[in-house]
């Protein structure tokens, strides 16, 4: 059994429900706390990014918003419609250059999930690239204004990957998998993937499957390239493990995009989750949208679920630290989460050896030469260790 949820978390959870039609007026009404703590409320609506959902569901019941909420709520709204005018032009600049690029999460998701481009929270353009095309691409936004940006890195780490040049440049853009980038003038960042997950998240997803079940959505009238319904799917509930599933918006938007797309085949998210090695992670991220936000999930699911007592009790862990200020666990409470969450021993072991790829934090804080790159390999257990309460990139 779940602990009791604060009154506070139980409205912003019913606020969610009756935004996705979940529950009806008269039971989310009937179900408003006799006391709440209001400022508490509000911090929790901030912290998780769902003052769209709450906003909307306050409307419709005629509960009173408090004026800065509603300032803040049309600033996010503005934000967004922003972003979505920007990925259309900023796809259109890559097609004409011969990049394609799918566009995920952001304002993409909010139409496709929520059916209202302002709905989320959003800060940034995802794009997904294939490998071959990432240097042209980080080359093209570069030449238009845009700079990198290093926003999970340490000062050190930042000032050694500025002053990266000719072939070590060359070398970091085609190895990395996540580049960010800033148009300063209009605080625009767009992150170019060309992968999922980070190599050291260890998955195994088919991006030859990714790219062939594409679709495309509406977007302000323009056609937009993005994953398919199962694909997406799997990749939120991949996005969610990743933070530790700290973020409750990330849970709600799984549960957005499955109440919209009813025709989501399970069988074939499960399949592909089984595939990539994150059935635990994703049975995880789906339970806590059946239980948290009351979603139906198929039998099948429900089954796959109560067969593993690993997938419980991560959630139970999640549901008790669930509180108004999300953060992801130090780094030695993240490894051994994240083992957790892997399927099966294989899985534990490519996790654990891909924690031994050397990455910037090791290559900015030893130097090293080309030709003794590989001592990086027996620098990063040390330095890990070291530091075992910050997150290394």
């Amino acid at each position: 059994m779940y602990p009791e949820p604060s009154a506070e978390i139980l409205l912003l959870l019913d606020s969610v429900r009756f935004a996705l039609h979940l529950i009806d007026a008269d039971e989310f009404t009937n179900r408003l706390p006799q006391t709440l703590d209001w400022p508490e409320f509000w911090k929790l609506v901030h912290a998780h990014g769902l003052s769209g959902p709450v906003v909307s569901a306050f409307t419709a019941a005629n509960i009173p918003i408090p004026d800065e909420l509603k300032s803040a709520r049309s600033a996010s709204a503005m934000r967004s419609l922003f972003l979505a005018g920007q990925l259309i032009e900023i796809l259109r600049l890559l097609d004409s250059h011969g990049i394609p690029a799918m566009a995920f999460k952001g304002p993409v998701l909010s139409v496709d999930a929520w059916a209202d481009p302002a709905m989320r929270a959003a800060g940034d353009l995802d794009l997904l690239l294939h490998p071959p095309d990432m240097p042209a691409a980080r080359n093209l936004l570069l030449s238009r204004g845009f700079e990198p940006i290093f926003p999970t890195s340490t000062p050190a780490e930042a000032k050694y990957l500025s002053s990266l040049a000719g072939k070590p440049l060359d070398k970091y853009v085609k190895s990395h998998s996540e580049h960010h980038l800033l148009r300063a003038a209009d605080r625009l960042n767009i992150d170019l993937h060309s992968s999922i997950a980070l190599r050291q998240f260890a998955l195994q997803l088919d991006y030859d499957r990714l790219w062939k079940n594409s679709r495309t959505i509406l977007l302000a009238g323009t056609p937009i390239s993005t994953l398919g319904l199962e694909d997406l799917l799997l990749v939120l509930c991949i996005n969610a493990a990743k933070d530790c599933w700290t973020r409750i918006d990330r849970i709600c938007d799984i549960a957005a995009l499955t109440v919209r797309h009813p025709q989501i085949d399970f069988e074939i998210l499960i399949d592909q989750a089984r595939r990539a090695g994150a059935l635990r992670m994703t049975l995880v991220t789906l339970l806590l949208a059946r239980d948290l936000l009351q979603l139906p999930l198929p039998a099948s699911v429900n089954h796959a679920i109560d067969r593993d007592d690993s997938v419980i009790d991560l959630a139970n862990e999640t549901i008790r630290g669930i509180s108004s200020n999300p953060q992801s666990p130090a780094h030695l409470a993240e490894f051994r989460l994240q083992l957790r969450a892997r399927d099966q021993l294989r899985g534990k072991i490519r996790y654990a050896l891909c924690q031994c790829y050397p990455t910037v934090g090791d290559w900015s804080a030893l130097p090293l030469p080309p030709m003794l790159g590989f001592l990086h390999v027996l620098f990063r257990p040390i330095r890990l260790l070291l530091q075992p309460d910050r997150k290394s990139p």
